[in-house]
């Protein structure tokens, strides 16, 4: 483990047990002189979906769950502890960031489907609507080894070997009990596998927020239906099957296999059981939204932010991008860092045909080659690239293998006005006033020509920030200086923005 997690492994195991029906307690703690009481985020994938993955961080009770694998067997009074990492009572604010990243992962193997993945308990847990999956601190239960006998289990974890001993497990569910008669109920033994070694069988480094997602994901796929990859396939040394090896330290995706003259096709099987989601972008131009740059940074520029989802593995999502004057643009691509899509970037320059339609012409295709020693980078796409005017398209698409599917996040932007002014900002206005006070800093300002033929701050609302603007104005109309969250503003006086200048 690396940076804020490496304390996760130095601190002694401590046991906590949570008997059946008592309430969650929260632990306080101190940062700096203050008391600070961490929880459970509130997560969701997809509100309002008509499926629910819950990720049950707070611990849970069954009165039966039942072993039907090889080795059937009945535990009764199965009492589990809220998630513990770190081997302290209460939820950590480590531990919090450490169940935001495995709510992503999972919420990232589950994005082609139409589930929401939440932290939120749902009202009831119905066949076919709802599956809980217990993120295990310290376990205990009772297993029944007889007619009216009974071995008690305890530890990290409650699988039992029948002897008194544990299986060196890490997580358990019954195979399609989203659908019959068990309770909808699988488990993934974090504590467990938080004492573990996090070099993987092939020599790879692994990050235990991944490995307790992807077997949460592995263990919710047996309750779907889903069946072992082989014998626990370790796939290849970029990627390994969800229902593989699920605690390797490569990317894990969703695959296609035969298990005794039986094809399983984890991304049909899983469509069949749970829908696909809908598709929230077109792949064409006339259906592409058009790309809005409402952010604006004075270091950055301006900025539009999009995020989707690559459902299928012909889905391409297509995004219109007009440019008026010759700017430079960033376009990038990002993917969650435990992500399941290799994605591929492509920028478009697209011309309307009369009596044709749009003809598009490839002007750069963005496709990183990924390590296998770094199998998480590589998955994202970026491109710096000066466009004349013109209209363009930004397609973002899967890299086209099995599985090879998941969220993304695109950002374009184009330079601030601190270093491109545009076809507006051309000429300097020699003075304008306002009485507008800032509510950080008493007093007026006055903006006025400087000596350099650009204008700055006086006065004193702007206190020290006696500097030149860099921006430039059209001769003859007003400069009104407004404020803005606390950041000082030049406007025209129709309300749209020249520039935002940091003034703190």
């Amino acid at each position: 483990m690396f940076g804020l997690f490496d304390s996760l492994f130095s601190r002694p195991a401590r046991t906590k047990k949570i008997p059946a029906g008592e309430p969650r307690r929260l632990a306080f703690q101190p940062l700096e002189t203050r008391d600070l009481m961490a929880a459970i985020p509130v997560l969701n994938s997809l509100p309002n979906a008509p499926k629910t993955l819950y990720l049950d961080f707070d611990g849970d009770f069954q009165t039966v769950w039942n072993r039907t694998d090889e080795t059937p067997q009945q535990y009764r009074s199965v009492s589990v502890g809220e998630f513990n990492i770190d081997g302290q009572a209460g939820i950590s604010d480590a531990e919090a960031a450490a169940i935001r990243k495995i709510w992503e992962t999972v919420a990232d193997d589950y994005a082609p489907f139409n589930i929401n993945v939440t932290t939120v308990a749902p009202a009831s847990f119905q066949n076919g609507a709802a599956l809980r999956v217990v993120m295990a601190g310290d376990c205990t239960a009772q297993l029944v080894t007889g007619r009216n006998t009974s071995l008690t289990v305890s530890g990290d974890r409650f699988i039992s070997d029948g002897a008194g001993g544990l299986v060196d497990t890490s997580g358990y569910a019954s195979i399609g009990s989203f659908s019959d008669a068990e309770p909808n109920v699988v488990y993934v033994f974090a504590k467990y596998m938080s004492t573990w070694d996090m070099v993987d069988s092939e020599g790879h480094s692994r990050d235990l927020r991944a490995i307790i997602a992807t077997t949460a994901s592995h263990e919710a796929g047996h309750s779907f239906g889903l069946v072992h990859h082989g014998s626990l396939d370790l796939g290849s040394p970029i990627t390994t099957p969800i229902m593989g090896s699920n605690t390797q330290g490569d990317r894990t995706i969703w695959s296609k296999y035969t298990v005794g003259g039986t094809l399983h096709d984890n991304l049909a099987e899983l469509t069949a059981k749970l829908g696909a989601r809908a598709d929230d972008f077109g792949s064409s131009y006339q259906t592409a939204p058009e790309l809005k740059f409402t952010n604006y940074s004075p270091i950055f520029g301006y900025r539009a932010s999009v995020a989707g989802v690559i459902g299928t593995l012909s889905d391409v999502d297509m995004f219109k991008l007009t440019v008026s004057t010759t700017k430079t643009f960033s376009l990038s691509v990002t993917v969650p860092q435990f992500g399941d899509l290799d994605s591929q970037l492509v920028l478009y320059r697209v011309t309307k045909i009369p009596l044709f339609g749009y003809y598009y012409q490839n002007i750069a295709t963005v496709d990183p080659s990924i390590s296998s020693i770094q199998p998480f980078q590589g998955l994202g796409a970026s491109l710096s690239i000066t466009l004349q005017p013109g209209t363009y398209a930004v397609a973002v698409k899967s890299h086209g293998t099995y599985g090879d599917l998941g969220n993304y996040t695109l950002n374009v932007s184009h330079s601030s006005i601190l270093l491109d002014p545009g076809p507006i900002l051309t000429q300097a206005t020699t003075s304008a006033t306002t009485s507008s006070t800032p509510p950080t800093s008493g007093g007026s300002l006055t903006a006025t020509k400087a000596t350099t033929n650009l204008p700055k701050l006086s006065g004193s609302g702007a206190s020290a920030l006696n500097t030149p603007l860099l921006t430039t104005k059209p001769s003859g109309s007003s400069l009104p200086i407004a404020d803005v969250d606390a950041i000082f503003g030049l406007w025209e006086s129709d309300g749209t923005k020249l520039l935002r200048h940091a003034a703190k």
